[in-house]
This record gives C-alpha cells, structure tokens and sequence, in this order.
C-alpha cells in the first residue's frame, strides 16, 4: 500500500515491485489495464517510458525518503519521460490519481 502522508490519503492499495533489469524494463508493457487502486514502483528509475502501453499513466518521482520531487500526469502511450536525476523510483499510477488526490512535490509517501 502507498499512503501519502501529508494528505492522509491512500494512492494505491495494490502495488508491485520492479525493481531488477527485466522487470524495470518491462514495467507495465502488456497490461491491459491499471486499476485506481494499484500501482507499479521501479527503483532505482530516473527516467520512463511508455512505448508499447495502452493506456496513460501519472507518475510520482521519489527520493531515497520517498519525497515526492516531481509529479507528472497523464502521460500518454509511446512517450520519455524527463529525466529526474535527483530521483531514486518511480510510482507509475492511473491517470487521474495524482489530481484526484492532489499529490504535489514534497507529499511524504509511507510504503506498507
């Protein structure tokens, strides 16, 4: 589960670990869907991309205290993300969420 804590609100209640070559490269590639309540976490990341996705994504780039340092939302399929030198993962979300839960650079997120 991914908490933001400054808001007190929940990101995503189901969420998987990329976190070795293959499946940092692979991430959500395949996937028919991300549900409102799950999430992808790559670490270590700096950079996405998006290329063979159905679906557009937001993404909260985290430092090593999972500091939100840079929020972007709605990225559309086939796209490279800025790179985020400062960032050590990243969270790939639903669409929507980052506005919905009004998730902002800064919001100190809690992994359980």
């Amino acid at each position: 589960m991914i908490i933001n804590t400054q808001r007190g609100i929940v990101l995503a209640k189901h969420v998987k670990l990329a976190n070795n070559p293959f499946t940092r490269m692979k991430g959500l590639m395949g996937v028919k869907r991300l549900e409102s309540q799950e999430a992808l976490f790559i670490y270590p990341c700096q950079q996405i991309h998006t290329f063979f996705m159905r679906f557009p994504i937001d993404c909260l780039f985290i430092d090593y205290n999972y500091i939100v340092i840079k929020a972007l939302r709605n990225i559309q399929p086939w796209k490279v993300s800025e790179k985020v030198p400062n960032a050590w993962g990243v969270i790939e979300l639903s669409s929507g969420i980052i506005e919905h839960t009004n998730t902002q650079v800064n919001d100190v997120l809690t992994m359980e």
